[in-house]
């Protein structure tokens, strides 16, 4: 056969070919859809550098190549798909739910107001903007000087007011100091990552309030070098440890029955289970029982994740928990009502 000669292919070959393009496109997104949904159903340590954006990335990411890909034939076919890749951001974001949630919020004040927000290298022009909020507690982290903390404390709650400054985290409160503060030191860490502060409210009512700021995260999404890689995992097993030795070091406490405990700050993580579990049950997340509106705290500018967390014992019931924009910090603060239960 000459090279001028041609090589008739049948048109059935043809046709079976054009039909198993799509078949395979089909196979494709739903195969993504499947891994996405494994991904943040598990969250496993060696993945944690796709798993540390919140969900909706991949989603939207999705989406852009859908839009991108999109033809005039065949517009209800990339719209089902657009409309498959809304399943992991309804499984696995809060964000939906908090912001239907907060359109019918109750903005009654509850009887325990705690806030917490990391100040940015201690500054007390940002420790200064919890005051229009009239707080009960406050957690900070990188927190302002020791005597910047008892001018505050005198300023919301007159004689009543108390502070401890750790080396990095602090808690400003009204009430009876009952001990004090115990600053916390994790194995891998050269400066204390929390400091606790046992109080008396009065009428039986003791508070156990811990103000942490964990592992700083690594900002390393180059997904094509191993170090990517190694280095978020590690970095998250690193913050799981510390929550581990925290608790440990809290339940050398011997707290009560009768005591209500607080435990938040900056997390440097966004909310997730194989961290934080050494919490559960003993403490739960006030924002996934009572978040509204757009919870995410980090960066202030552009809060894409939930980083900044306040968590509760059982004996507290969260009222009303939101983020509010700061003026003086790169991170939002984290606002929690809550009421305390009957019989306590």
């Amino acid at each position: 056969m000459s090279d001028a000669e041609s090589v008739d292919v049948p048109e059935s070959d043809v046709r079976t070919s054009r039909k198993s393009r799509p078949v395979r496109a089909h196979s494709i997104w739903l195969a993504l859809i499947l891994l996405d949904c494994l991904l943040y159903a598990f969250k496993p340590d060696i993945l944690w550098a796709l798993a540390i954006l919140p969900v909706w990335v991949w989603s939207f990411v999705a989406w852009l190549c859908l839009l991108v890909s999109l033809r005039k034939r065949n517009w209800r076919r990339k719209a089902a798909w657009a409309g498959l890749w809304l399943i992991p951001v309804l499984l696995f974001s809060q964000e939906w739910i908090s912001l239907g949630r907060g359109l019918f919020a109750d903005d009654k004040r509850g009887d325990l107001r705690v806030i917490s927000l990391n100040c940015e290298g201690g500054s007390f022009d940002a420790a200064k903007e919890v005051l229009a909020y009239k707080p009960d507690v406050v957690l900070f982290q990188e927190t302002p000087s020791q005597p910047e903390l008892d001018l505050l404390a005198k300023e919301i709650f007159g004689e009543e007011g108390v502070a401890f400054a750790g080396p990095d985290c602090s808690i400003v409160a009204r009430g009876k100091k009952e001990a004090v503060f115990i600053p916390f030191v994790g194995s891998n860490r050269t400066v204390a990552n929390a400091t606790a502060a046992l109080f008396n409210l009065g009428s039986g009512k003791k508070l156990l309030v811990v103000s942490l700021r964990l592992q700083p995260p690594v900002f390393n999404l180059n997904f094509i070098s191993p170090d990517c890689w190694t280095g978020l995992a590690e970095n998250r097993r690193s913050r799981r440890q510390e929550l581990i030795e925290l608790r440990s070091t809290l339940d050398d406490l011997a707290v009560s029955k009768d005591t209500l405990v607080i435990v938040g700050g900056d997390f440097n993580t966004p909310p997730d289970a194989s961290v934080q579990n050494a919490l559960r049950p003993w403490l739960e997340d006030s924002f996934n029982k009572a978040g509204v509106g757009w919870g995410n705290t980090g960066v202030n500018a552009y809060p894409l994740v939930r980083i900044d967390q306040i968590w509760h014992s059982k004996e507290l019931t969260p009222k009303r928990v939101w983020a509010a924009e700061t003026l003086n910090s790169d991170h939002r603060m984290v606002i929690a009502d809550f009421t305390f239960n009957k019989q306590n």
